[in-house]
């Protein structure tokens, strides 16, 4: 309940905070229960589906805010995270999206490691091609420390069904949710300011797992959006990187390391290649039903787009 107290201690007070419960049993509903005591600021929900796009979506159409803030149940986030992003968006109109950094809890590097965003420098990318300006092939931003518009969020139609922990592709929401939104024209937003710490440990033992899955997560992005008519080379910087550092290896004499993660990041492009799409709303359907949640809400919104005169950023809809 550490991530609770951490979001309701904000110096930011206007706000509410939405629990969403994909557990097992009832222990995250008594510990929420206990630990808000009537705070009429939460709003706790348990999901019957499971996948965190699907419960990303159910806590979109529950939020009443301008602004999406979201964390991880193993994060915790300083008193001004809120502050802070919301003087980043302010800063500018045309931002529909910001990433904050990532800090490591305490942690024993021996035995585990804990995934982290390192931002330096504030940044502002305004086009797809820009994705290849990041620093470091992987710094692309994290959805443990993520915020966006809630009318943006609409108008895209949410998150893909089939992107992210417990849907088929594993990975690659967050970075889904970028590429989706600067093909719509909006800017993303990466600044060092707004800070949590994330205190989940993944032991080195399963680091092999954990990389492969994200790494065939991100080639499903990349296969969607070329179906859906954009070839960005940012999708292949992971795997370039990586081919270069094996070649480099074996040159040396030495054992190539991460050729198993490209592997994965090409299951993943042949996997998406194939997945049944809906490209208007350049989402995945979801296999079991193809009038799944998320691309139901995406159709919806798109479909009434056309008959609004303006769009988000209060451009001409055409």
């Amino acid at each position: 309940m550490a991530t609770v107290r951490s979001v309701l201690a904000s110096r930011h007070h206007h706000l509410e905070l939405i629990v969403l419960d994909q557990s097992d049993d009832e222990r995250t509903k008594i510990a929420v229960t206990a630990e808000v005591n009537g705070d009429p600021r939460v709003r706790y929900l348990r999901l019957g589906a499971l996948g965190k796009p699907q419960a990303l979506n159910q806590g979109r159409m529950l939020a009443q805010g301008d602004f999406l803030m979201l964390t991880d149940d193993d994060c915790e986030v300083e008193p001004d995270w809120i502050d802070r992003m919301l003087t980043e968006f302010a800063s500018d109109p045309g931002v529909a999206c910001v990433f904050g950094r990532v800090d490591a809890g305490p942690f024993d590097p021996t035995e585990a490691y804990v995934p982290v965003c390192v931002i330096e420098a504030p940044k502002t990318l305004r086009r797809l091609d820009e994705l290849l300006t990041m620093p470091g092939w992987g710094n692309l931003g994290m959805g443990a420390n993520m915020g966006l518009r809630a009318d943006v969020v609409d108008y895209i139609g949410g998150w893909d069904p089939c992107i992210g922990p417990g849907a088929k592709f594993g990975s690659g929401d967050d970075h889904d949710m970028s590429v989706r939104l600067l093909r719509g024209g909006f800017r993303i937003r990466f600044s060092p300011l707004p800070r949590v710490v994330h205190f989940g440990l993944r032991r080195w033992s399963t680091a092999g797992k954990d990389q492969r899955r994200i790494w065939y997560g991100v080639g499903s992005v990349f296969a969607k959006h070329l179906r859906c008519g954009a070839f960005y080379p940012g999708g292949i910087r992971g795997p370039a990187y990586t081919l270069r550092d094996c070649a480099s290896s074996l040159l040396h004499g030495k054992r190539p390391y991460g050729l198993s993660y490209v592997g994965s990041w090409c299951r993943g492009l042949a996997s998406g290649l194939v997945h049944p799409i809906n490209r208007h709303a350049r989402q995945f359907i979801g296999q079991a039903d193809e009038a799944s949640y998320g691309n139901r809400f995406a159709e919806v919104v798109l479909r009434a787009a056309p008959s609004a005169s303006k769009d988000p950023r209060g451009h001409e809809v055409t």
